[in-house]
């Protein structure tokens, strides 16, 4: 067997253990004796290589916690609870972006426009697609987000990681989501570019996102790459926030909450975002619950990608 064979059959037997036994990574890693890092990009390089794809059956959708879903929200178009088995969020997000990948392929069309948010699940849902040609499809970035340095799920560096797997065209906002005022804002809305972007991402086919937290100790969007202070977190908190989805503040009935920081927010409106014909909210986790209940509440997604963690926690909280 010479070094190429060599080098397949590591990425064949790796993949098998990910995939067919649903080994973790760290498992993998003891078994191998290879390190964890290495173990996530030979999984990658084996998805590349067509040695495996993520057409798989697993991970297995609850069907009981989305019928349960189905009847509080009957607005949803579509609901999908991906069973976790490792409440670690790192395993669990990963599983979660497995299954989403697998879903965004099966609804792309030849022509389609997709919209993307941002999110640690949105990312690993893009990280595990494998690379399929739709060169007529166009990615467009639905909410600013500069490419913060060392935060893979910021927005533009989402897009980029989508246009590329597709291998198709993608427009940016080059412009962050949070500016200083609202006269700021207004002014960047008049660039031609900035409205061009936003006005082809409010009639996307297709929008794609995460959903974030206002939880000091859990917030994975505005406060970690430090576009809301802790004195802004905290003002949320009083006024009832429970979450943001495209950067925008609402409260557990789904309201739109009157916050100066939803008037510094560049993209499109939560108006625009409950008209898109398929509206995709990737999030999972308990920690996410009353979040996804304020957006769905809203209107403002119409297809939930959870996990099971996040939907009993949901579940609870509505009963």
């Amino acid at each position: 067997m010479d070094a190429q064979d060599k080098k397949y059959a590591q990425l064949a037997y790796i993949a098998r253990l990910y995939y067919d036994e649903g080994r973790n990574q760290q498992e993998i890693a003891d078994i191998t004796g290879i390190n964890r890092t290495s173990i996530s990009r030979i999984l990658t390089e084996a998805r590349d290589c067509g040695i495996v794809t993520i057409d798989v059956a697993w991970p297995w959708r609850v069907s009981v916690l989305e019928q349960e879903l189905r009847k509080k929200f009957p607005g949803l178009k579509e609901v999908c609870v991906v069973a976790c088995d490792n409440k670690e969020y790192e395993e669990s997000v990963h599983k979660l972006g497995l299954f989403a990948g697998k879903y965004l392929l099966n609804i792309i069309h030849p022509q389609t426009v997709i919209g993307v948010g941002w999110g640690k699940a949105l990312y690993e849902t893009i990280e595990n697609l494998p690379r399929e040609a739709h060169p007529e499809a166009e990615v467009v970035q639905v909410i600013g987000a500069t490419g913060y340095t060392g935060i893979l799920k910021d927005g533009p560096l989402v897009a980029k990681l989508l246009s590329d797997k597709l291998s198709c065209n993608c427009r940016y906002l080059h412009v962050p989501l949070i500016v200083e005022s609202r006269v700021i804002r207004d002014s960047l809305l008049k660039d031609k570019a900035i409205s061009g972007t936003l006005e082809i991402a409010a009639n996307a086919d297709i929008i794609i996102t995460g959903i974030g937290s206002v939880l000091l100790n859990n917030l994975y969007t505005l406060y970690e790459v430090g576009y809301v202070s802790d004195e802004e977190v905290l003002a949320l908190k009083e006024a009832g926030a429970c979450g943001d989805i495209l950067g925008l503040h609402y409260d557990a009935n789904g309201e739109l909450l009157d916050l100066d920081i939803n008037h510094r927010t560049l993209s499109i409106s939560l108006e625009k975002l409950s008209q898109v014909d398929r509206s995709i909210a990737v999030a999972g986790h308990e920690g996410k619950a009353e979040a996804i209940i304020g957006a769905l509440r809203g209107g403002f997604i119409n297809t939930l990608i959870t996990d099971n963690f996040a939907a009993e926690r949901m579940l609870s909280l509505l009963a």
